[in-house]
């Protein structure tokens, strides 16, 4: 196995989303994290949890009551069209009502 899969040191890349202390309205309490570029980032929790409030709170789909979202070199208030001009994406888990295409 050690030598189908070898282990190569990995240096991070820069900061290309950074989540500091992010409060919404009712979710989520305080979320914080950072991603690197050339990391993959996956959320999970169980219904309730709030990993759908976070994605939509650093989207700017729903209201920030305190705490920093940072693109890039971007921060500062934003929408989802300026989140959109970011490079951010985002798919609803509710497709049906809420799925453009």
């Amino acid at each position: 196995v050690d030598e189908l899969y070898v282990h190569h040191p990995r240096i991070p890349g820069d900061v290309v989303l950074e989540v500091k202390d992010l409060a919404g309205r009712p979710k989520p309490a305080a979320a914080s994290l950072a991603l690197h570029r050339g990391e993959v980032l996956g959320l999970a929790g169980l219904v309730g949890a709030g990993r759908s409030e976070l994605l939509r709170t650093i989207f700017a789909l729903d209201e920030v009551r305190s705490g920093a979202v940072r693109v890039g070199v971007h921060a500062g208030p934003a929408s989802p069209l300026r989140r959109w001009r970011q490079g951010l994406g985002f798919l609803s888990e509710d497709r049906k009502s809420e799925g453009l295409a």
